[in-house]
């Protein structure tokens, strides 16, 4: 319900294969909206552009080098802040999504 309204004619919703993304009323919603979607075959980081961006995470919280709980969720604030716009794009590039 938070997506639907930033979507236009023109998009299209690739999701993975989580449970919930099957689900009816998810399903109900998009073609109500007339939204196309997709399904990513199953075990397919390379279509998922997501996989890149928790591996630039994961690769900055082993740097940080976090080892107490009362550190880690500003280890996690500053993990994603270094998450750019170019970097999204370049993901979805990689992913074949745009060019």
């Amino acid at each position: 319900s938070d997506l639907l309204p930033t979507l236009g004619p023109d998009d299209i919703v690739v999701m993975d294969n989580m449970r919930s993304h099957h689900a009816k009323v998810v399903k109900n919603l998009l073609d109500e909206k007339h939204i196309q979607y997709l399904y990513l075959p199953p075990y397919s980081p390379d279509y998922n552009p997501i996989e890149n961006m928790w591996s630039k995470i994961k690769a900055n919280m082993r740097k940080q080098k976090v080892r107490t709980a009362a550190l880690l969720s500003e280890a996690i604030r500053k993990a994603f802040s270094t998450i750019r716009t170019s970097d999204c794009m370049g993901w979805f590039r990689a992913c074949g999504y745009v060019q």
